[in-house]
């Protein structure tokens, strides 16, 4: 069976990744690409990484973007690269709700 487009995301080692769903992708390692917009704390994790049906936002828990998260994953909100990069956070149970344009 063949899948036409589309991407696979997973966790691995506290560390999210996606594949494409094509035959002899490699794994790209989000949590490498958003150590450039913000870097992850010492032992802080990133874990469920979700994509828009678009490809253009990427949802995830993670413990970076604010020092509230360290210890207590947040949900990021993160528009895929390739250009502007804007990322909107919060705190599903407290009332911290931030937007963030680079």
């Amino acid at each position: 069976m063949t899948i036409e487009g589309g991407y696979i995301t997973y966790s691995y080692n506290d560390r999210v990744y996606r594949i494409s769903s094509r035959e002899n992708s490699t794994a790209e390692n989000i949590s490498q690409a958003l150590e450039g917009l913000s870097p992850l704390p010492s032992g802080g994790e990133d874990c469920c990484l979700n994509i828009s049906p678009d490809g253009n936002w990427y949802v995830l828990q993670t413990e970076r973007f604010d020092a509230e998260c360290e210890g207590w994953a947040c949900l990021a909100v993160v528009k895929s690269w390739g250009g502007e990069n804007l990322i909107a956070k919060t705190h599903i149970f407290g009332s911290v709700f931030g937007l963030i344009a680079d």
